[in-house]
C-alpha cells in the first residue's frame, strides 16, 4: 500500500501544481464522501408489522395512522427519528359506500400535507440490539369522505418504508405483515391507544404492481380457514364440511399459503371440469339434486360468467393513486 502510494505521488511529478492541487482535492472529496456520508443500509431493522388505521381529526375528515413493530438488527442502539414511505403508489381498496367531494372541480382520493409521507418519532427510548419497539404516527395522509355503510378502505402501500435515526442513517425495510382496522378511532382514542385492531396480511409482492387484476375462485379443505391476502377483495365465504371457497380479486398469480388453491378464474371453468364440479357442488350445493350449479358471490359491476344472479359485493372498486402525482398537487 506505500509502495503503491509512493508510485501514484511520483506520477503526479510531471503536471504542473494546479492539476496536482485539483486530482488531490477530488481524491480527498471522494474519500470524505464514501467515510461520512450517512449510508443506506439493507436488513439491519426489520419491520415485522405494520397496521393501518383511518383517525377522525375532524366531521367527515380522516387522517391515515400507522403503528410499526422494529426490530434493531444492528449491534448498536438506535433511536429511531422516523419511519418514511418510499412507494410509487397507494391502492384504496373500497369496504363500503362513500361520498367524496369535488376539490377544484377535481376529484381528489387523498390530501397530502407534507411532501413526505412519514411520522416522525419523538421521545422514544433507544432501541437495544434485537430489541423491540412498537412506533406509532399521523401520516401527512387526509380523506375528506362521507362514510355512509360499511368500513373505511382498505389501504395497500406498495414499496418500501425507510427506518431513519438520529445519526441520520438510512435503513431500507418491507414489513413482514400488513393490517387494516375495520373500525375508525377518535382523534382522543388513537391518543390514548398503542395498539389497532388489525388482521395481518401477506405484503403485496413488489414486481406484481400492476394495474391488471383478475378474478380466482379459491378452495380450501379447511373449512375454518381465511385468506390472508393483503390488497385483494374477497366476497362472502361459504363454508360446509367439505371446506371453504371464496372468491378474491387482485393482481395476478396471487401468493398462496396455508392450503389454499385456485379452482378457477369464474364459474364456467369450474363447472365445465367433472371433478372441479363435484367438488364445487359439496361444499355450495344445488337447491336440487341433478341441478344446474349456482354461483355463490361475484363482485358488482364484473361479470363472472354465472348466467343467474348471485350475492354482490363492492369491494372490487379500486382507486390507485399515484404517489408522485399527489406530490406535485401538494407543491402547486
Amino acid at each position: 500500500m506505500i509502495s503503491e502510494t509512493k508510485n501514484f505521488i511520483e506520477s503526479l511529478l510531471p503536471y504542473p501544481n494546479w492539476i496536482r492541487i485539483i486530482l488531490v482535492t477530488c481524491i480527498i472529496v471522494t474519500i470524505s464522501i464514501y467515510l461520512f456520508y450517512p449510508k443506506m443500509k439493507l436488513g439491519n431493522v426489520d419491520i415485522s408489522t405494520l397496521k393501518i388505521s383511518y383517525v377522525e381529526v375532524d366531521s367527515n375528515m380522516y387522517q391515515l395512522a400507522v403503528v410499526a413493530k422494529i426490530t434493531n438488527l444492528t449491534n448498536k442502539p438506535l433511536a429511531v427519528d422516523q419511519l418514511v414511505f418510499t412507494g410509487d403508489k397507494i391502492d384504496m381498496i373500497s369496504r363500503g359506500v362513500y361520498r367524496m367531494p369535488l376539490i377544484d372541480n377535481h376529484f381528489n382520493p387523498i390530501i397530502l400535507t407534507n411532501n413526505e409521507i412519514a411520522i416522525n418519532i419523538v421521545g422514544k427510548p433507544f432501541l437495544k440490539p434485537k430489541e423491540s419497539h412498537i412506533y406509532k404516527g399521523l401520516l401527512p395522509i387526509k380523506q375528506d369522505i362521507t362514510i355512509e355503510h360499511g368500513s373505511p378502505f382498505e389501504i395497500i402501500f406498495h414499496g418500501d418504508w425507510v427506518v431513519i435515526d438520529s445519526d441520520s442513517q438510512s435503513y431500507v425495510s418491507t414489513p413482514r405483515a400488513y393490517g387494516n382496522n375495520e373500525s375508525i378511532i377518535s382523534l382522543n382514542d388513537w391518543n390514548q391507544e398503542s395498539e389497532i385492531n388489525a388482521i395481518l396480511k401477506l405484503p403485496p409482492q413488489n414486481n406484481l404492481i400492476s394495474d391488471t387484476t383478475q378474478n380466482f375462485i379459491l378452495y380450501n379443505r379447511d373449512r375454518s380457514a381465511n385468506t390472508n391476502l393483503y390488497g385483494y377483495c374477497t366476497t362472502n365465504y361459504v363454508r360446509s364440511q367439505h371446506g371453504v371457497m371464496v372468491i378474491v380479486r387482485g393482481a395476478p398469480n396471487p401468493t398462496l399459503t396455508d392450503g389454499w388453491k385456485i379452482l378457477g378464474r369464474d364459474y364456467q371453468e369450474i363447472w365445465k371440469d367433472h371433478k372441479k364440479l363435484t367438488l364445487y357442488n359439496k361444499v355450495y350445493p344445488p337447491n336440487r339434486p341433478n341441478q344446474k350449479p349456482k354461483p355463490f358471490g361475484a363482485f358488482s359491476g364484473i361479470e363472472m360468467k354465472a348466467g343467474e344472479s348471485s350475492p354482490t359485493t363492492r369491494c372490487a372498486d379500486c382507486i390507485s393513486v399515484n404517489i408522485k402525482s399527489a406530490k406535485m398537487k401538494f407543491n402547486k
